[in-house]
């Protein structure tokens, strides 16, 4: 797979890195369904980086449905991934090229131009100023930081209410939304408060691996490292998400802001503590000085996020069906 560069210098993750390049190549027909990739060990040795680097990027192409894995056949391109027409391949190849060979001519690096239109890209989506989505969360930090998220990736407006305040409402006031989400585990409960009338969509939320994997594979066996959440529960959820991801060299200390008196043993006992966001907004340096903090956050997942952004074009194409 000489196919694959990568730039330890770029702003953009080495497991980005790959999965794009992988991406490219899949979606261009330049590899077809069936391909074999490399084993993750084989592949992070041809390219000299750590296993964990190839596994999140070999992950993240599964869940998009880019690549499978099965015994006896090892990691190969799927069956349907997503792809350009042949024809349209070929003139975005040909767009491509042009482009960059005109980004050159007027002194800017393909890098540099690269870098530009990818950032440019995640803001550029098409208005849908005519779908109202509500979205909901527990707490207030991820409640923020998703609905973000949600208007970055679909250009509709958003109402993001807590879960408790939406308590006090009654069911008039969610006829308005034509959109009514919020993350997998509180679908139930928000459903509950919808009615059965309307359908809740719940987005699956994934850890930001990358920045995590890079600081904890190369601690030594059995360093003991501190997890804290917002509940017990989500806090083992971490230590469980961590172990599959192959990093079980290390003793996890999981704790919940729900268990206070456990707190202290946590900071006593751990050489590095992963907080997560919620924890970190009630962090306000109350918590030990002497041990390294790092943020353990979740995101929406791409796969979610892709759903949602098809049930707001499904939408958008009634509304001009009925004008």
């Amino acid at each position: 797979m000489q196919e694959i560069n990568i730039d330890p210098k770029e702003p953009q993750p080495l497991h980005q890195q790959i999965a794009e390049q992988i991406k490219y190549r899949i979606e261009m027909g330049l590899w077809r369904p069936g391909t074999r990739l490399l084993p993750v060990r084989e592949f992070a040795g041809e390219l000299g980086v750590n296993y964990h680097t190839v596994r999140v990027a070999y992950q993240e192409l599964e869940r998009a449905g880019y690549i499978a894995t099965a015994p006896g056949r090892g990691t190969y391109v799927a069956e349907n991934p997503p792809h350009v027409p042949a024809d349209v391949a070929s003139n975005l190849r040909d767009l491509i090229d042009e482009t960059l060979l005109m980004a050159e001519q007027a002194g800017v690096p393909a890098k540099v131009f690269a870098r530009t239109i990818y950032a440019r890209a995640q803001s550029f989506v098409a208005p849908a100023q005519d779908v109202r989505i509500l979205f909901t969360e527990c707490n207030r930090p991820d409640l923020e930081y998703h609905a973000r998220t949600i208007r970055e990736h679909t250009g509709a407006p958003i109402t993001a209410l807590l879960l408790d305040e939406l308590q006090a409402v009654d069911a008039d006031f969610f006829r308005q939304f034509e959109v009514i989400a919020t993350v997998l585990s509180h679908v139930a409960e928000l459903q509950e408060l919808v009615g059965e009338s309307r359908n809740v969509l719940g987005l699956m939320v994934e850890p930001s691996y990358e920045a995590v994997l890079a600081e904890l594979a190369p601690l030594p066996e059995d360093t003991p490292v501190g997890l804290i959440c917002a509940t017990q529960r989500l806090a083992n959820n971490m230590e469980r998400m961590l172990r599959g991801t192959g990093l079980v060299h290390l003793q996890y200390l999981p704790v919940g802001l729900d268990e206070p008196e456990k707190m202290a043993n946590v900071f006593a006992h751990s050489e590095h503590l992963y907080v997560s966001r919620i924890g970190l907004s009630v962090h306000q340096g109350r918590w030990p000085q002497d041990k390294p903090i790092h943020e353990y956050v979740t995101r929406l997942d791409a796969s979610g996020l892709r759903l949602l952004r098809q049930h707001i074009a499904q939408i958008r194409a009634e509304h001009a069906e009925r004008s």
